[in-house]
């Protein structure tokens, strides 16, 4: 993962801002969040998470309050869904004394909260095409050149001119792990 003052990371801070990849790329208003919403109150329920939005503070105006260190611009122009999710996680996080903003995870925001949204600390869940991968420590999504990194294709070798952040997470999220090829190669 690029560190925060890294080039790359800015230029596709700005392109994904611009792009709102996020969401298949539908407009926001077009995603209903009734569809999800019932799930994720049964999860909160379940789970006894409360009602509280801790981490976006998001309104059902769309505006977010996310810590000073997060993009807020990108997660204001994501769906409720994935507000609330991320607000889940926090919670979920935080009965058991972990705080998100203060950890590496990477969430995966494509699912809804009764799915497996976290993983792991420390490693990345599998990456799809449609996936949206948030990193928590950063306050903001894995750009396209780091999922292919992910993937084990050196970016820095390739030359990324016209690609949208889209076509990269498509890229990415299509290839197999060169881990896994190696060994394939080997045997």
């Amino acid at each position: 993962i690029h560190p925060p003052n890294d080039v790359r990371l800015i230029e596709g801070r700005e392109r994904l801002c611009l792009e709102s990849t996020f969401g298949a790329g539908k407009n926001k208003t077009e995603i209903s969040w009734a569809k999800c919403e019932v799930r994720h109150i049964s999860q909160r329920v379940k789970e006894d998470l409360g009602d509280g939005r801790p981490f976006t503070n998001w309104s059902d105006q769309g505006v977010t309050s996310l810590p000073p260190f997060c993009w807020n611009t990108w997660a204001n122009k994501q769906v409720h869904r994935i507000h609330d999710l991320m607000d889940i996680n926090t919670l979920k996080l935080a009965k058991n004394g972990v705080d998100c903003t203060h950890k590496c995870m990477i969430w995966n925001l494509s699912q809804n909260a009764d799915r497996e949204t976290m993983g792991k600390l420390g490693f990345c869940q599998c990456l799809t095409p449609t996936g949206d991968f948030y990193v928590t420590n950063r306050g903001g999504p894995l750009i396209g050149e780091e999922l292919l990194l992910l993937q084990g294709i050196p970016a820095t070798d390739l030359i990324l001119t016209r690609e949208t952040e889209k076509e990269l997470k498509d890229l990415a999220g299509n290839a197999m792990s060169t881990t896994v090829v190696g060994v394939c190669m080997i045997s």
